[in-house]
């Protein structure tokens, strides 16, 4: 076997005319993640910190696969990290034949991790003291003054320009209104809501997913859909967007081609 450490794997082929393409992957090997040791460990993982800061503590949001029979549905997570026990919020997304979570978001509260540092974490089953209060529900989070604000100007066909904007706070009041939240996430940890909404007269949809934990932070992607199945008289867009949130702009492009 490959000893651990960074290893580089490159593949030649050669077509009939004689033409050559290499690809190159690089990898690292780690036997050293945590292995199970106790009684109802399921797996081991890092949290690593690749910059030259350190990573303050706070929620950490992440994609986890399960080997079939690990862990049921309603079964409970911790994250041993240090002999200390956190609570972990699983999201099941997937399961396998017999009901055993094959796909979960799972999302804890993990401690500081210093410059260029890991953290060593098992997943076990077993529970822990969740956070009190609990993340916000969307009406909560509106009273926070939560807002991202998204600025668009189109660049017309015949040379005119039209403007307009989108509010994550407005979707999701609509949402709420309207009794229609599609949640992604749902626990004491974070809440997930996921708003659309449009604007240019209907042409491009906006949608909102909005991360709400515990702690009162947030995280807010912004998704721009111009994809109208069997919808006559839609065309491609072109447009400069510019996106806010608690009064500083954080993203700007021009001449979007959509």
């Amino acid at each position: 076997g490959l000893a651990d450490g960074a290893h580089t794997l490159s593949a030649t082929q050669t077509d009939r005319a004689g033409n050559i393409a290499t690809t190159t992957l690089s990898f690292t090997v780690d036997r050293a993640v945590p292995q199970p040791s106790q009684s109802g460990d399921i797996v081991g993982l890092y949290l690593q910190n690749t910059g030259m800061t350190a990573e303050k503590g706070g929620y950490v949001t992440f994609g986890q696969a399960f080997q079939p029979g690990a862990i049921m549905s309603g079964d409970s997570l911790v994250a041993r990290i240090n002999g200390v026990d956190y609570a972990v919020q699983m999201n099941v997304k997937a399961t396998y034949g017999d009901g055993s979570v094959r796909h979960a978001i799972l999302t804890l509260n993990a401690p500081d991790i210093a410059p260029g540092g890991k953290l060593a974490v098992t997943l076990a089953k077993g529970s822990a003291v969740v956070p009190s209060p609990a993340a916000p529900s969307a009406l909560a989070l509106l009273t926070t003054g939560y807002d991202v604000n998204v600025n668009l100007a189109f660049h017309n066909a015949d040379g005119t320009t039209t403007t307009d904007s989108a509010s994550a706070a407005a979707a999701l009041q609509a949402a709420i209104n309207a009794g229609d939240i599609r949640r992604w996430l749902t626990g004491p940890e974070v809440n997930e809501y996921d708003v659309v909404t449009t604007v240019n007269g209907g042409k491009l949809k906006v949608e909102f997913d909005i991360r709400a934990y515990a702690d009162g932070t947030t995280t807010t992607d912004v998704i721009f859909d111009n994809s109208w199945m069997f919808s006559p008289g839609k065309t491609n867009l072109v447009y400069d967007v510019a996106i806010s949130q608690g009064g500083g702009q954080v993203y700007s492009a021009s001449n979007v081609s959509q």
